[in-house]
């Protein structure tokens, strides 16, 4: 899978107008940690290893 267009948004940024990006928010979905682990806390670390964590999204009774 992936982008289908990965240079579709390429263009020249103007520092005066576009100030250079510092960080970019985006969100991640974590699959495939086992039962026992399965926890805000764990998530958090998990999350906190790619960067700052904003919000955890986690439904235990749906996780169960």
């Amino acid at each position: 899978m992936g982008f289908q267009r990965p240079n579709a948004c390429a263009s020249t940024m103007d520092p005066l107008v576009n100030p250079p990006l510092t960080t970019i928010p985006f969100w991640v979905q974590i699959r495939g940690i086992p039962f026992q682990f399965l926890s805000v806390e764990v998530i958090g670390e998990i999350g906190g290893a790619i960067g700052e964590v904003h919000d955890i999204d986690y439904d235990a009774e749906a996780a169960s």
